[in-house]
């Protein structure tokens, strides 16, 4: 053997020591070998290859078969053909086209002919066919096959036809940068019309490259605002463009709790049922809940005109104590029916024995906005009195109480819209 330390890559097999391995670790110059058996063998590089019967065979490569997606749009007719070329790019590589029988034709045999026999063989017997081609045209086929799979054989012409086009590839990109900038700018602010904005781009780029800055014209801009608007309504409402900025860059996921009470989330909200005051007006009233993130339960809820500290108090309070059962409601609600174990808790507070079905649950942590009315020192000092840790969600972040907010909408959807008096979100 030569003095060149051949290339040996995991997967590879050896001959070393009378038996053939297969190549399981490579660390350094340090090998595992196995075998089948489940023999191991751990050798160094260097005594592997200056073994007298070392040798290393012929790994065949693995072909890259291009998915489904990545034809998709391509004319079935291209795929069609594409497929036929790949039966006898694999003919030429193996002997045997794919699904064929085990004993290979002559011409293409492996272990009596050479690889530019095979080809040179494939290349006659593909003239007069639509697949008709040359040497050099093959073996630059069964090149792009083995390095993207059925999609290298398929005409570049056809594929950059069935892709899609990129309708901001050809714009200058000092122009985009311009018209970004002056969208992003328009977040926090009045929603203003495309023509006045790009008075604002044309005034920028003729401040910052000149003015011999090849500008394009009016409609060329609508077009590119109309792809660089997608996802942030900037010559929309201004509600919604603040309120899609302050969306998260990522998806958001939630911390894991693990047993009732670890979190609970409490907020308020406008409910969108008209409710009949005592002075006969009608308007909507709010809603404040507390939801428990670890079982998703409900844990109470109050409707006031406008709320105030006490009422988050009063919430606060009805989370902890047990409630007792509403004239009226069957017997079946009763906490004695429940699933809890009712004797213990009876025997802790005898309050149970007459209470609804509604978890009591002592939280540990309090997550809230920044409001007055969680911020207040009637609330703060009565979730001190209790234990309870409060944590105000950050600044335009709902997603640091996305439980809460989620409940909420599942209120409206499953149950204000029915009763009569529903006005939805909006009006």
């Amino acid at each position: 053997m030569t003095g060149r330390s051949p290339g040996i890559a995991l997967g590879h097999r050896v001959r070393y020591c009378g038996s053939d391995w297969l190549v399981a670790e490579v660390r350094g110059s340090q090998l595992t070998l196995t075998q089948p058996a489940g023999d191991v063998c751990v050798v160094l590089l260097t005594r592997l290859v200056g073994a007298d019967d070392f040798e290393l065979y012929d790994v065949p490569r693995r072909i890259p078969v291009a998915s489904e997606a990545l034809l998709e749009g391509v004319d079935a007719g291209e795929v069609a053909r594409a497929r036929r070329l790949e039966t006898h790019i694999l003919q030429v590589e193996h002997g045997c086209p794919p699904g064929a029988e085990a004993d290979p034709d002559p011409r293409y045999d492996p272990a009596t002919t050479s690889l530019l026999d095979r080809v040179a063989a494939k290349v006659q017997e593909l003239a007069g066919t639509d697949l008709a081609t040359s040497d050099r045209h093959f073996r630059r086929a069964r090149a792009r096959y083995r390095a993207e799979g059925l999609r290298g054989l398929i005409d570049g012409r056809v594929l950059r036809k069935a892709a899609p086009s990129d309708p901001l590839a050809k714009a200058d990109s000092r122009v985009l940068t311009a018209l970004a900038a002056a969208m992003a700018a328009r977040t926090g602010s009045a929603t203003i019309t495309r023509r006045a904005l790009f008075v604002q781009v044309r005034a920028a780029l003729e401040h910052e490259h000149g003015p011999d800055m090849p500008i394009p014209n009016e409609r060329d801009l609508y077009r590119l605002a109309v792809q660089l608007e997608r996802g942030q309504h900037t010559f929309g409402a201004a509600t919604t463009r603040r309120t899609t900025a302050n969306r998260p860059d990522r998806p958001f996921t939630s911390g894991v709790t693990l047993r009732p009470g670890e979190q609970v989330q409490i907020d308020t909200n406008t409910i969108d049922i008209l409710c009949r005051y005592a002075d006969g007006v009608t308007r909507r009233a709010e809603l404040t809940i507390a939801v428990d993130v670890a079982t998703r339960s409900i844990l109470t809820g109050v409707i006031a005109p406008t709320t105030k500290a006490v009422d988050a108090v009063a919430v606060l309070a009805r989370i902890v104590v047990p409630e007792s059962l509403r004239p009226g409601w069957p017997e079946s609600l009763m906490f004695a029916h429940s699933t809890l174990p009712f004797d213990r808790l009876v025997g802790i507070d005898a309050r149970f024995a007459q209470a609804e079905a509604r978890p009591v649950i002592l939280p540990d942590t309090l997550v809230c906005d920044r409001g007055s009315v969680y911020m207040s020192e009637t609330f703060l000092r009565a979730c001190r009195g209790l234990g309870v840790s409060v944590q105000p969600a950050r600044p335009y972040t709902p997603t640091d109480k996305g439980v809460v907010e989620r409940t909420f909408a599942s209120i409206n959807s499953l149950f204000c819209q029915y009763v009569n008096g529903y006005v939805g979100s909006s009006s």
